[in-house]
């Protein structure tokens, strides 16, 4: 793995997990509860709190929607691509070098 990386063999390693540190943020933008005006007016605040785009290097665009108890909004990937689309637009035109990182249904 590349050095950095976060994966089963660091953390099952003895003594590991304190040496594997993340000092870039994760923005975990939230498409569970908010509609896409809602989660679209996050990502612009988001946007007026930093310094410049750059700033802002990863966003998760929700997190273990896997989960069952979270099939009632995403009962499918097509449902969540629906919703992650428009989001992964807008927050490209505010921070074009930012990687959006996608949870897998």
């Amino acid at each position: 793995m590349p050095e950095g990386t976060f994966g089963p063999k660091s953390v099952t390693s003895p003594g590991s997990l304190g040496r594997t540190t993340v000092s870039t943020p994760v923005f975990d933008i939230n498409l569970l509860t908010f509609n896409t005006s809602e989660t679209e007016a996050d990502v612009n605040f988001l946007a007026s709190q930093v310094s410049a785009p750059s700033d802002v290097q990863l966003f998760e665009l929700g997190n273990e929607f896997y989960v069952t108890h979270f099939q009632y909004r995403f009962p499918n990937s097509s449902t969540y691509m629906e919703a992650a689309a428009p989001i992964v637009s807008q927050a490209r035109g505010l921070f074009p070098d930012a990687l959006m990182l996608a949870v897998a249904l």
